[in-house]
């Protein structure tokens, strides 16, 4: 078995801010549409014991925030979005496929601020409880398992979810917690902008 593709698409992001880190990665502009990024990782990663894998970093620059450092990261699925497998070996196939920053992008000048990326289906769970009082911002009150503990596993320490951490936006909205939750409910993409705990 050969080397499988994994790619994903980058609206709005141009080429490359530095050469790619390994030649299994290929990026290719999309004029209009953004970047393409495709990893040819040897399928044998995907059958053994392990839950997910990494790919190496990728430098690309984003749009308002300059260059990232991003990496793929497969995590082992189950069809129909059930409980995720413990294992790639125990997954008939199913795979999720992520991307993941590196790096801390500026936030809205706010000071121990940090971004994670989600992709959330229906099914899915993220994975945190939360808490608000007074119409205050969520904090998370626990971390179960979820697609945040799928994130922290494969993050640098800097941009790991914490409980007590803040939510200050979800995917451009802030301010009122009610429609943040409604928000993280919906499928897609979550880009949530958190505060660390004082």
């Amino acid at each position: 078995q050969g080397p499988r593709p994994v790619g994903l698409q980058v609206p709005g992001a141009p080429a490359p801010a530095a050469p790619l880190s390994s030649p299994d990665i290929s990026c290719v502009d999309m004029p209009g549409q953004g970047v393409r990024l495709t990893w040819a990782a040897d399928a044998r990663r995907f059958a053994g014991r392990a839950k997910m894998v990494v790919s190496p970093a990728i430098s690309v620059e984003l749009p308002g925030t300059g260059p990232h450092l991003l990496k793929f990261v497969v995590s082992a699925a189950a069809p129909g979005g059930g409980p995720a497998p413990r294992s790639f070996q125990a997954s008939p196939g199913c795979v999720s496929v992520s991307l993941k920053s590196e790096g801390r992008p500026p936030c809205l000048g706010v000071e121990d601020a940090y971004t994670i990326l989600l992709e959330k289906t229906a099914s899915s769970k993220l994975g945190i409880d939360l808490q608000s009082r007074d119409n205050e911002p969520w904090w998370i009150k626990s971390i179960t398992q979820g697609l945040v503990e799928d994130w922290n596993r494969a993050a640098i320490p800097a941009q790991r979810a914490k409980v007590g951490d803040s939510i200050l936006e979800v995917n451009g909205v802030r301010g009122d917690p009610k429609k943040i939750r409604d928000v993280c409910a919906r499928g897609g993409v979550l880009r949530i902008t958190l505060r660390r705990a004082a």
